[in-house]
């Protein structure tokens, strides 16, 4: 979140582990990585191929040591290149999963719903215009139910138009509303940099950058 050039990171997920039996991942050819956080999981990499949803999971994955394929940020670019690997591949996970890879999944760690710490409910209890980026369909849907109807005016930049219709399934038309060019981090921060120089959409308005 962001006001005034002020920054307050909070987490709305915290990542546990999960038991699951290792011998799966490792008798694989290869991976699927939609998160880094499977990363750890995967291992040891032996050089094996991991298709990797976008360059955040795919950095983990190469200096892990992976021979990694990536896509363009999000499960739909992915696929494609999935379906022509020919590879006995895994899809190592979390407990929630935004779509299905087509190969089999195993669930190696949680995503558990935390609370906004109290710096970042001082900052949306004010009158002060915040930034939010929201990266992952569930947490938008549990972003915007916990902030309720907190009086901070809105600007929401969703990393793709999935992630703006969880939101707004939440939230309705609440906040002015800008989709990433681009289903990753990078792009994301590149539509946040308009609205931190003051051109903000009108409150129901939707930009596109």
């Amino acid at each position: 979140m962001l006001a005034a050039e002020r920054v307050v990171i909070s987490s709305i997920l915290r990542i546990e582990p999960v038991a699951h039996d290792p011998t799966l991942i490792q008798r694989a050819e290869g991976v699927v990585l939609t998160s880094v956080h499977a990363v750890p999981a995967s291992l040891p990499s032996r050089g094996r191929p991991a298709y990797c949803v976008g360059p955040a999971t795919a950095k983990a994955a190469r200096d892990a040591g992976f021979r990694v394929i990536e896509g363009s940020g999000d499960l739909a670019g992915l696929k494609p290149l999935i379906a022509v690997s020919g590879l006995d591949l895994i899809h190592p996970h979390g407990r929630h999963v935004a779509g299905d890879s087509g190969v089999p999944g195993i669930v190696v760690y949680d995503q558990l719903e935390v609370p906004l710490n109290e710096a970042a409910q001082a900052l949306l209890a004010g009158r002060t215009p915040v930034i939010l980026p929201l990266f992952s369909p569930r947490a938008a849907r549990l972003v915007a139910a916990e902030i309720g109807d907190a009086p901070a005016p809105l600007s929401v930049v969703a990393l793709s138009e999935a992630v703006a219709q969880s939101w707004r399934s939440v939230a309705g038309d609440r906040g002015s509303m800008t989709i990433a060019a681009a289903p990753t981090a990078a792009a994301t921060l590149d539509a946040i940099r308009p609205l931190l120089s003051g051109n903000i959409p009108d409150r129901d308005g939707l930009n596109r950058t």
